[in-house]
């Protein structure tokens, strides 16, 4: 369908699917801004004026007569989701909404589904596959705490010989702090291995075992501070990879 067949009285209203800027988008006929002219409209938008396209590309627009009207979702469960679209359902509202990348209509969605279609998994089976991996989490938290002294006692011993000999007392104090912390004591091992490859004056070395290391911004940021501040060249290091 063209525009010149979408701008009607008779459309006033009227939802349309239209690929505009290259990104699929939901219109409506409506007036512009006098109230002389029929445009399409966007709700995010008080109106498309027809004239912020070139002509061209005007005629060339297809339209197609929406059956749904989009529902924007921004954040929350996938259950969230699935009743959001089920209130309308309940309300004989024709909606479609998208949940990281997979589309779902009012009318046809199902919870085991939607499930189904996202994690490869019905809701039980994904609740049951969420509460396992909790439970395994909750055991292994719990089996690190009881480790504690002992792997205390292993990173400080470990150190010796590695680090900065006047930094060792404050290595002992950070590392039972560093194990009851989110990493679970991963950034002292992964100081010490690279603290290892800087005493040999191996950067390069060093660096790909940085990158190498599996760390998010904030644990890449916790081991750069450490060798910062235990290690001989530490701060060289740092100069070197741009930090």
């Amino acid at each position: 369908m063209k525009i010149w067949e979408v701008l009607k009285a008779e459309n006033l209203g009227k939802r349309y699917g239209v690929k505009l800027y290259g990104i699929e988008q939901e219109v409506t006929v409506g007036y512009d801004g006098s109230s002389d002219y029929l445009t399409i409209k966007k709700e995010t938008y008080p109106f498309y004026p027809l004239k912020s396209f070139y002509l061209e590309a005007i005629l060339a627009l297809e339209f197609e007569e929406a059956k749904y009207r989009k529902l924007e979702f921004y954040y929350g469960s996938i259950s969230d989701f699935v009743y959001l679209l089920l209130q309308h359902k309940e309300k004989g509202e024709l909606v479609y909404a998208d949940f990281n990348g997979h589309r779902f209509y009012s009318d046809t969605v199902t919870m085991d589904g939607a499930y189904k279609e996202i994690t490869g998994k019905t809701k039980a089976e994904f609740d049951y596959m969420i509460k396992e991996q909790e439970d395994a989490w909750e055991e292994q938290k719990k089996e690190h705490e009881t480790s504690i002294p002992k792997k205390t006692k292993y990173w400080r011993e470990k150190a010796r010989g590695i680090i900065k000999e006047d930094k060792l007392d404050h290595w002992d104090e950070i590392v039972p702090i560093r194990l009851k912390d989110l990493y679970q004591g991963m950034e002292l091992g992964c100081c010490l291995d690279l603290a290892v490859l800087l005493k040999e004056g191996a950067f390069e070395e060093a660096k790909e075992m940085l990158n190498n290391q599996g760390h998010s911004g904030m644990s890449y940021g916790l081991v750069c501070a450490m060798l910062k501040e235990f290690v001989d060249n530490g701060e060289e290091f740092l100069e070197f990879i741009g930090r």
